[in-house]
């Protein structure tokens, strides 16, 4: 093989690695993002949710879309409690570089007034950087048996 095949080998081994290493970084910014809104909501903290929930986003719970930043803050906020939270098996899709989509399983301890909510949800979380920030426009979750 000669020198430019050697080069072109490298530099695509170098693509590749750079790559991976910055799907990682990204999994795990978001993933820390995901646990600071779990914290936002768990502390009913409204600011630190509005700043991580884009205005237009929508959350789909109970078979339901709502407006996650009016009926989501109000619901999850206002009417549970959380106790504790643990956000498991991070899975991350890296649509562009604006846009990827951080699916976790979460394992909650949570009460709505004397009814205990279902503990083990799938979450699946979409994040749009907007003016250098990372946004939550959509998310998901539906309990696991």
């Amino acid at each position: 093989m000669n020198r430019k095949g050697i080069f072109a080998l490298i530099a695509a081994g170098l693509f590749c690695f750079a790559s991976a290493a910055s799907a990682e970084d990204l999994e795990t910014t978001l993933l820390n993002l995901e646990k600071s809104l779990c914290k936002a909501v768990q502390e009913k903290d409204k600011a630190t949710f509005n700043r991580l929930v884009a205005p237009d986003a929508v959350i789909v719970e109970e078979g339901r879309v709502q407006e996650a930043r009016a009926t989501g803050f109000e619901f999850h906020v206002e009417q549970v409690q959380i106790k504790s939270y643990e956000l498991t098996s991070p899975k991350l899709i890296k649509v562009s570089d604006n846009v990827a989509i951080l699916t976790v399983v979460s394992d909650t301890k949570a009460t709505r007034g004397d009814k205990v909510l279902p503990a083990r949800h799938h979450i699946s979380t979409t994040w749009a950087k907007r003016d250098g920030n990372w946004v939550v426009v959509h998310t998901t979750s539906y309990p696991l048996s």
